[in-house]
């Protein structure tokens, strides 16, 4: 994703006023300082203030309104595959590291049709609904564990580390046992998935140590999954893997590199979206008592609150789209081959949809109007899953936990686009 345009305006785009574009140029620098990535909304709420989508004049805009980004998510014009913007073809000529990347066959979720609508109908296949039903029981189990060994620590009076103790380890079990991966192999996914994390930030965020720690932990773990597949193939079971080398559709089957990236796909965005809503959800009913007491008393409101939470702070704040044709979206002329950076964390903040969109609101009617989970062909499958884990993980921490606080400030984690906390230490009353 190109993060560092050029502030010279392009005549051929209508663009406003210069002072809107050089805000749009700036935009990413502001957004990546300290107090801004603690609290980016002030940020958005700036931006937004400036239009629904502003423009940097070098074939970029950036989206903060809802009904832009939510129109622009759902256009089949709009492609996921960031190869086909003109900036980024344009780099590639001189930067071999994106001329290389050229070369590669992306993964679903960067995938545009008909390649995305053939991989996304066999995974279908295999992620239903009620395999997602069976698994309630599952989380609700392994919920309980967690809080009972929080329970026995508890004695001992010092903080513990919600996100460290509760948050991460719920989804990853939860994954890895969908997947069918050994226990005693959880701790090197996680040592794996923490590198793979910084891959999804734009590139001023990386170090030449994190590109590292990206290509090593791919390779690691590509080859981990490819052992696994090998090892399935011959003792199938009953678990996701399985069922994904099983799936078919007439002559069509999954080929064993598009089944690791999507092991890898759904490691990832299986568990660290979910680490973050449990983890920022938390964060927010700190900070506003009164709605987590309205939790406590009525816990038949967590789906709705889980959607007033992915709203309230997005685990996802951005997603990258590519116009394919020229088109007009909120009044802003977007060219073929522009990027379209749609922020999903402002959108979800806008207030020409939700109602004083700063609050917290639990019972917030129109909550699930977020676009937290993306939108069109590109929503993500795991959506129900993640509502699952989020609604059973904190429901099952408030109850056993009635009076659980902060003990201390969180911290929050190195990456920009998975908004998260990297520690949250409480005390449990």
């Amino acid at each position: 994703m190109t993060i560092e345009p050029s502030t010279e305006p392009n005549s051929d785009v209508d663009v406003g006023p210069s002072a809107d574009v050089d805000a749009a140029s700036r935009f990413f620098v502001e957004a990546f300082a300290d107090e801004n990535r603690r609290n980016p909304y002030p940020l958005y709420q700036r931006m937004r203030d400036l239009g629904p989508i502003v423009s940097t004049g070098s074939n970029m805009h950036l989206a903060f309104g809802h009904d832009a980004c939510w129109s622009m998510v759902r256009n089949p014009r709009g492609s996921s595959d960031e190869r086909r913007g003109s900036n980024h073809q344009r780099e590639a000529l001189t930067d071999p590291r994106l001329a290389k990347a050229m070369d590669k066959r992306p993964s679903l979720v960067f995938l545009d049709p008909p390649d995305h609508t053939r991989l996304r109908a066999l995974v279908a296949g295999a992620f239903t609904a009620r395999r997602i039903d069976a698994l309630r029981d599952d989380i609700g189990t392994v919920a309980n564990r967690l809080v009972g060994e929080l329970a026995a620590d508890a004695g001992e009076g010092a903080p513990i580390d919600v996100i460290e103790r509760f948050a991460y380890p719920l989804p990853i079990t939860v994954i890895c046992r969908m997947l069918g991966i050994p226990t005693a192999d959880h701790d090197r996914f996680r040592h794996w998935s923490l590198a793979i994390t910084k891959s999804v930030d734009p590139g001023i965020l990386r170090s030449a140590d994190d590109e590292e720690a990206i290509e090593r932990a791919t390779a690691e773990l590509n080859e981990y999954t490819a052992e696994l597949l090998r090892d399935r193939r011959i003792n199938p079971a009953d678990d996701l893997l399985s069922d994904l080398i099983a799936q078919t559709d007439g002559d069509d089957h999954l080929l064993d590199d598009e089944l690791i990236d999507l092991v890898v796909l759904l490691l990832v965005a299986g568990h660290e979206t979910t680490v973050n809503l449990i983890g920022n959800g938390l964060s927010a009913l700190f900070e506003h008592r009164d709605e987590m007491r309205i939790w406590q008393q009525h816990p038949e409101i967590g789906a709705t609150a889980v959607d007033e939470l992915l709203r309230y702070d997005s685990p996802l704040q951005m997603v990258l789209r590519i116009a394919l044709d020229d088109m007009r979206i909120a009044d802003t002329r977007i060219e073929a081959g522009d990027e379209v950076i749609l922020m999903l964390g402002a959108a979800n903040r806008d207030p020409e949809l939700f109602t004083e969109p700063d609050g917290l609101d639990l019972r917030r009617h129109n909550a699930g109007r977020h676009i937290a989970f993306g939108g069109g062909i590109h929503h993500c499958l795991g959506a129900s899953l993640a509502r699952a884990e989020g609604a059973i993980a904190i429901d099952t921490l408030l109850r056993r936990f009635p009076d659980i606080a902060p003990a201390g400030p969180a911290t929050l984690r190195g990456t920009f686009n998975l908004r998260g906390l990297e520690h949250l230490p409480v005390t449990l009353g």
